[in-house]
């Protein structure tokens, strides 16, 4: 079995939805430590006025860095119109606008918000991969979780690999410097990395600076420019490279809805 495990963001980029689709198991990270000034909790918004990114950030309470994501709750309900003014704004002249926006309404619902922010982020993102066709199965860390903590982030991947019998965990680019090739290896479970294709986007349309062409655009933003439909062609069409660190780059193909990867 192929897992993905990660925190639940607010309105991820195009990269997280291709990992949900190459695995047979996504779990949160539900009971992983909060970081106020995270994508758990934001996200960034095209500004056509100003011509640069702005965030878009969901107001929380008790948002210390010292309580578990699923010990914060959501403020308030007003600025969900904000986003979605924002979000409408950012996409304005897009063929796709209406269909993004509709999507975002669709998702995202505060009400769940009162019962906490993870509820609420996982919610969107199991409704937003069943629109895009997307059919995983998706798990809480702190329900499959059989054992102990171990100290250390790599630990407690493996420990949960080893918790839903992963045989191959699989991470995103942005994970190849913190996990060791040797303990996965140890531990049975083969390590990989998954190569994300590009859209056009927000981020190629617009100029921006030199640092903001580097911040991946949210889901909404892409499928505003490019319509559900061309993102789920996409996803089901080109290939994902599947990268093992420190040895053989492996070209493998998407398969669209089925959750795997065929080779």
């Amino acid at each position: 079995m192929r897992a993905a495990i990660m925190q639940p963001y607010y309105l991820p980029y195009i990269g997280y939805w291709q990992l949900i689709n190459s695995v047979d198991l996504f779990v949160f990270l539900d009971d992983v430590q909060f970081k106020p000034r995270s994508w758990m909790c934001r996200n960034r918004v095209f500004n056509r006025t100003k011509g640069k990114y702005e965030w878009l950030t969901i107001p929380v309470s008790g948002g210390s860095q010292n309580k578990s994501l699923s010990e914060i709750r959501v403020m308030g309900t007003e600025w969900l119109e904000v986003h979605k003014r924002k979000l409408s704004d950012s996409l304005k002249g897009e063929n796709f606008s209406g269909e993004a926006i509709s999507l975002y309404q669709g998702a995202i619902r505060v009400e769940r918000g009162r019962e906490g922010l993870c509820n609420m982020l996982m919610e969107s993102i199991e409704l937003i991969a069943r629109e895009l066709g997307l059919s995983v199965e998706f798990a809480k860390a702190s329900t499959v979780r059989r054992t102990e903590r171990s100290v250390g982030a790599q630990n407690q991947i493996l420990d949960l690999c080893r918790d839903i019998g992963a045989q191959e965990y699989i991470n995103l680019p942005g994970g190849v410097g913190l996990y060791e090739d040797e303990a996965f290896r140890d531990a049975g479970v083969k390590l990989s990395f998954l190569r994300v294709s590009e859209f056009k986007s927000l981020r190629s349309c617009l100029a921006t600076s030199k640092f903001e062409e580097k911040v991946p655009v949210s889901i909404i933003e892409d499928i505003g420019c490019n319509s559900i439909k061309v993102v789920m062609k996409a996803m089901k069409e080109r290939h994902a490279t599947l990268m093992q660190k420190g040895g053989a780059v492996k070209e493998e193909v998407m398969v669209f809805g089925s959750g795997k990867i065929q080779e």
